[in-house]
């Protein structure tokens, strides 16, 4: 199976024509190649700018509340807790680099941190750790979700929009991760994520 997209039949790049070649050309890399994650989409691939485009407004708006590199740490976390293997190598590619970007040193011990489940001390401070909180209950237990833990992030210092940001990137990962393991998404020999850096290990 390590030389297939996924567990379904998807059409390669090179034989895709009419609308499938369109979002295929709208999707595609810099280098020319398309996530396995959208050729995944390729037998029924209707929505699949409707659902890239809202990914890419709620992550990457260059007007949005929150750093990219605190979304992509969301991002993560989500990709973690559902243990996706395609969307944790890929996002935390991404945010390895955008910390870096940002001046911070210690992005290694912050994934590690997110792995293990521990973010109560350094290197987390008191917004990323309420913003993780929130994000392993919303993510595992939704139905859970009370005034209180809006008024949680709202201690910590996060704005109306910033919380709105943390709600929309947290469950666009739900939907994105649900995808990917029930497809199967294989990453393979993909140049992982946005930046295109090496993977964690």
């Amino acid at each position: 199976m390590s030389d297939r997209v996924c567990w379904i039949e998807t059409v390669p790049t090179d034989q895709a024509d009419n609308l499938l070649k369109q979002i295929y050309d709208t999707v595609k890399r810099d280098d020319g190649t398309v996530h396995h994650l959208y050729q995944a989409f390729s037998s029924f691939p209707q929505a699949t700018l409707s659902a890239d485009s809202l990914y890419r407004d709620i992550m990457h708006s260059s007007d949005a509340p929150l750093p990219m590199w605190l979304t992509e740490l969301i991002s993560i976390q989500v990709a973690d807790l559902a243990r996706c293997t395609y969307a944790f190598a890929h996002h935390s590619a991404n945010f390895l680099y955008l910390y870096r970007e940002a001046g911070y040193t210690d992005g290694k011990a912050v994934v590690d941190g997110l792995q293990a489940g521990d973010w109560s001390s350094a290197p987390f401070d008191q917004r990323m750790r309420a913003i993780l909180d929130f994000g392993n209950k919303l993510t595992l237990r939704p139905h859970d979700i009370t005034r209180l833990d809006i008024e949680a992030l709202h201690d910590a210092g996060l704005n109306d929009a910033e919380i709105s940001q943390v709600v929309q990137v947290a469950a666009n990962f739900a939907y994105w991760v649900r995808v990917i393991n029930a497809f199967g998404i294989q990453l393979g020999n993909e140049k992982v994520g946005k930046y295109g850096h090496t993977r964690v290990t």
